[in-house]
């Protein structure tokens, strides 16, 4: 196989904004969903008060991810090596 100079699909802006589209549109089903679950049927036992509000899973859910990698960042700073850390070259 060659190489050549045209943009696989993942590198096409068209493709991101469908991904976007895509994800954007299952979030959106999903709270709907959701809503029309808290109007008809019992959808589990909250064990606290806030735990019982429609979206609350999915907002937890992402907000404990941003935490995760903000939190991510930070140590990497404290734990990056340099780059020939493990194989140091010697130096006259």
């Amino acid at each position: 196989m060659g190489h050549d100079d045209t943009p696989r699909w993942l590198d096409k802006p068209s493709t991101h904004e469908l991904i976007w589209r895509v994800l954007v549109g299952a979030c959106v089903a999903l709270v709907v969903l959701e809503l029309i679950g808290e109007l008809g049927w019992h959808t589990g036992h909250p064990h606290f008060g806030f735990d019982a509000l429609p979206g609350f899973h999915g907002l937890f859910g992402f907000v404990a991810f941003v935490t995760a990698v903000m939190l991510g960042k930070q140590l990497r700073k404290s734990v990056k090596r340099d780059e020939d850390y493990y194989d140091p070259q010697e130096r006259p």
